[in-house]
Protein backbone atom coordinates (compact mmCIF):
# COMPACT_ATOMS: atom_id res chain seq x y z
CA UNK A 1 0.00 0.00 0.00
CA UNK A 2 1.17 3.45 -0.59
CA UNK A 3 2.39 5.55 2.28
CA UNK A 4 0.32 8.26 1.37
CA UNK A 5 -2.40 6.56 0.83
CA UNK A 6 -2.43 5.11 3.92
CA UNK A 7 -1.65 8.22 5.77
CA UNK A 8 -4.46 10.30 4.08
CA UNK A 9 -6.99 7.89 4.36
CA UNK A 10 -6.74 5.88 7.33
CA UNK A 11 -9.54 5.95 9.16
CA UNK A 12 -8.29 6.67 13.08
CA UNK A 13 -9.62 10.33 12.97
CA UNK A 14 -9.68 11.99 16.41
CA UNK A 15 -11.36 15.97 15.59
CA UNK A 16 -10.85 15.58 12.15
CA UNK A 17 -6.97 15.03 12.96
CA UNK A 18 -4.92 11.61 11.94
CA UNK A 19 -3.90 10.00 15.13
CA UNK A 20 -1.23 7.64 13.25
CA UNK A 21 2.41 7.53 14.75
CA UNK A 22 5.40 6.59 13.51
CA UNK A 23 8.66 6.17 15.92
CA UNK A 24 11.87 6.24 14.46
CA UNK A 25 11.74 8.14 11.68
CA UNK A 26 14.27 10.85 10.84
CA UNK A 27 13.87 14.79 10.30
CA UNK A 28 15.06 14.18 6.65
CA UNK A 29 12.52 11.05 6.04
CA UNK A 30 9.93 13.20 7.68
CA UNK A 31 10.23 16.10 4.91
CA UNK A 32 10.71 13.44 2.13
CA UNK A 33 7.12 12.71 2.93
CA UNK A 34 6.11 15.90 3.37
CA UNK A 35 6.97 16.42 -0.47
CA UNK A 36 5.28 12.65 -1.51
CA UNK A 37 2.53 14.11 0.02
CA UNK A 38 2.25 16.96 -1.92
CA UNK A 39 3.14 15.16 -4.91
CA UNK A 40 0.24 12.55 -3.83
CA UNK A 41 -2.34 15.24 -3.79
CA UNK A 42 -1.15 17.00 -7.41
CA UNK A 43 -0.20 20.21 -4.97
CA UNK A 44 -3.63 20.67 -3.87
CA UNK A 45 -2.46 20.74 -0.51
CA UNK A 46 1.12 21.80 1.36
CA UNK A 47 2.41 19.51 4.26
CA UNK A 48 4.61 21.05 6.39
CA UNK A 49 6.99 19.72 9.71
CA UNK A 50 7.17 21.01 12.63
CA UNK A 51 9.67 20.28 14.54
CA UNK A 52 9.94 19.48 18.68
CA UNK A 53 12.89 20.05 20.92
CA UNK A 54 13.15 16.11 21.86
CA UNK A 55 13.78 15.33 18.06
CA UNK A 56 9.82 14.41 17.00
CA UNK A 57 7.99 16.22 14.64
CA UNK A 58 4.52 16.32 13.41
CA UNK A 59 3.45 16.66 10.06
CA UNK A 60 0.41 18.86 9.12
CA UNK A 61 -1.47 19.35 6.20
CA UNK A 62 -1.79 23.09 5.49
CA UNK A 63 -5.04 25.22 5.09
CA UNK A 64 -7.11 21.81 5.01
CA UNK A 65 -10.29 22.94 7.15
CA UNK A 66 -12.09 26.16 5.94
CA UNK A 67 -12.95 29.14 7.77
CA UNK A 68 -15.94 27.68 9.38
CA UNK A 69 -14.03 25.14 11.46
CA UNK A 70 -13.07 26.48 14.48
CA UNK A 71 -9.39 26.83 15.41
CA UNK A 72 -6.71 25.62 13.43
CA UNK A 73 -7.19 25.52 9.71
CA UNK A 74 -4.08 22.96 9.39
CA UNK A 75 -5.05 18.98 10.08
CA UNK A 76 -2.65 16.88 11.65
CA UNK A 77 -1.64 13.68 9.50
CA UNK A 78 1.36 12.18 11.54
CA UNK A 79 3.43 12.62 14.84
CA UNK A 80 6.95 11.44 15.02
CA UNK A 81 8.61 10.49 18.26
CA UNK A 82 12.33 11.08 16.20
Amino acid sequence: MNICKLLLEIDNDFNQHKQTIIQGLSVKQGLKLCKKLEKYTDNRYSFVLELWTTGGFTIYQKDYFDEVHTGSRDRMVLGSEG
